[in-house]
């Protein structure tokens, strides 16, 4: 009984696995309003929007050697962005640092640096504006 699920167990796991969707093309076409149209046979496509349908390419397979090029690129990349959000955050820290240091320095006042002067409201132009009584 054992033997017959494992059996059972197996080609199932198989038959599921497999990639149907693999070979499963798609068609586009564009109508005369100018909507486009994804349909998964020729059948579906009315005969007047065939003559613009382009044979669809196969999805590339790739083999073991690629797969692992691919995957080695991934690791590149990751690892990279890995290395500057870790640059970035000791440069932060070091920015930090200096700062906490010059506050300590200047007796702890948290604006050492004077604030740039607000500038003045423009003056209302006397000369244009009119009473009427």
């Amino acid at each position: 009984m054992k033997f017959l699920f494992r059996v059972t167990f197996i080609l199932s796991a198989c038959l599921f696995a497999s990639p149907f969707d693999a070979q499963a093309q798609r068609y586009r076409y564009m109508d005369s309003s100018g909507n486009i149209h994804f349909v998964d046979s020729l059948g579906d496509v009315p005969r007047q929007y065939r003559q613009q349908l382009v044979a669809p390419t196969p999805t590339p397979v790739l083999d073991q050697r690629q797969r692992q090029e691919l995957q080695r690129a991934k690791e590149r990349e990751y690892k990279d962005r890995l290395r500057q959000a870790e640059n970035k955050k000791r440069e932060l820290e070091r920015v930090r640092k200096a700062m906490e240091r010059d506050q300590r320095l200047r007796g702890g006042k948290a604006n050492a640096v004077p604030a740039p002067p607000q500038a003045a409201a423009p003056a209302a132009r006397q000369d244009s504006i009119e009473v009427i009584r």
